[in-house]
């Protein structure tokens, strides 16, 4: 696994259908730099990037040109079909539950310190965690086509090494899609949030933006209830109402979710996975891992 750590970005496998700058990344299932819709074929170098969780240090776009699967963003899954763009916040937690089959997709990811244009700023984290726990937004096959378009462009004079200007092109390009999308995703997510405004949701909400947080070194319901100022008891109870789950199985599952994270990381040590999950040895860490999963830390380490 190839992880561009000194560019603070990903924890992700790197296909040779990347183009990595020194504070984005672009990716896609392309063959070649400019090829019609129609024409983008599946690739199993791209498919290999999905096997496994991942986690993203940029906030990225991913952009479903075709086909259609299932991707679950801190713990939330969402369906995407052609023309959905899904936002993954800085520091998500994504996985695909099934094969992705013969899906086309773009992905575009860059720091949150990348100046993307001076009159544009990417919305705070609260504002991020909102948008990412909102449905995928649905564009139409006009605004499929013109985002596509300019995905093509950048991806073509990226990939010219005399071209210099790469990230003032990036800055300038994915400002264009960036204010398109980040506008019609905070408009949905009013809309969504005025369908479901009851306190139940509210506080799910809540609970989940401090899960993604503080969920490394937090295993406690009390915690949680604490930072919303109610009882564990209440929160639990509402969250249940809102998501179906209880925050106890939020809490476990995304702890799981960031085990997994730093298992597929061969350098670390299961003693220091322990210790960087907030348990107090490294047994304890191995039960609660294989009453959750089935498999010791070690087993899972193993698996192809």
């Amino acid at each position: 696994m190839n992880t561009y750590d000194h560019l603070e970005l990903v924890e992700l496998p790197i296909t040779v259908d990347t183009y990595v700058g020194d504070d984005f990344i672009i990716s896609d299932n392309f063959n070649n730099a400019a090829p019609k819709l129609e024409e983008i074929p599946n690739t199993e170098r791209f498919r290999a990037i999905l096997q496994k969780p991942f986690k993203v240090k940029f906030t990225s776009l991913l952009i479903c040109l075709e086909g259609e699967f299932t991707v679950t963003i801190n713990l939330v899954t969402h369906h995407l079909t052609r023309g959905c763009v899904m936002l993954i916040p800085e520091g998500g937690i994504g996985e695909y539950p099934s094969p992705i089959g013969n899906c086309k997709i773009i992905m575009i990811a860059f720091t949150n310190g990348m100046r993307i244009a001076s009159q544009f700023s990417i919305p705070d984290a609260d504002r991020m965690q909102t948008i990412a726990l909102s449905p995928p937004l649905q564009l139409d096959p006009d605004e499929l086509t013109d985002i596509t378009n300019l995905y093509t462009l950048l991806r073509r004079r990226l990939s010219i090494a005399e071209f210099k200007p790469k990230n003032e092109l990036f800055g300038v390009v994915t400002h264009a899609i960036c204010c398109y999308i980040f506008g019609r995703q905070r408009t949905q997510a009013l809309t969504t949030s005025q369908q479901t405004t009851s306190v139940a949701h509210i506080i799910y909400d809540r609970f989940m933006k401090l899960l993604a947080e503080h969920c490394r070194e937090q295993h406690d319901l009390a915690f949680y209830a604490n930072k919303l100022c109610l009882t564990p008891k209440y929160m639990s109870r509402a969250v249940c109402e809102a998501s179906g789950y209880t925050a106890k199985r939020w809490i476990q599952q995304r702890i799981v979710l960031e085990a997994k994270i730093l298992l597929n990381q061969p350098e670390l040590t299961i003693q220091e996975i322990s210790h960087r999950l907030g348990f107090t040895n490294q047994s304890c860490f191995g039960t609660f891992f294989r009453k959750a999963t089935g498999l010791s830390p070690l087993a899972y380490r193993k698996r192809p």
